[in-house]
């Protein structure tokens, strides 16, 4: 870049430089007293936690599960798939499509799933 400037080139990128640090030092005392006329947020008002129960009836298979009273719920899973054959592995993907088109049980009952997305409406 310095040849392809040169010196008359390299000195007008100093001077916008050095325009542009003094602009924005100039700038900064302004956003200061901006940010400093913000109120501060109070942390906690307004803010309801959902109840998490954690279910490790089934931790001898590597399954725990966690309970969420919420409509709006992500689902993660992570699996240790050391013991698997290779077989087995390529099925996972099916598992996971089945996982949310099954039946649940819901106070001890088969809850079909067409009959589960209905439970919170």
């Amino acid at each position: 870049q310095q040849k392809s400037l040169g010196p008359e080139g390299l000195s007008n990128c100093e001077k916008e430089i050095n325009e542009c640090i003094e602009f924005n030092e100039k700038n900064m005392d302004e956003v200061e007293d901006i940010i400093e006329e913000l109120p501060s947020p109070t942390i906690g008002e307004g803010i309801s936690f959902h109840p998490l129960h954690t279910n490790k009836d089934r931790m001898d298979q590597g399954l725990i599960t966690h309970e969420i009273e919420s409509d709006f719920v992500r689902f993660y899973f992570t699996f240790d798939t050391d013991h698997l054959s290779t077989e087995d592995k390529a099925l996972l993907g099916v598992y996971a499509k089945l996982f949310c088109d099954t039946a649940l049980l819901h106070g001890g009952k088969e809850v079909p799933y067409e009959d589960a997305i209905k439970l919170k409406e």
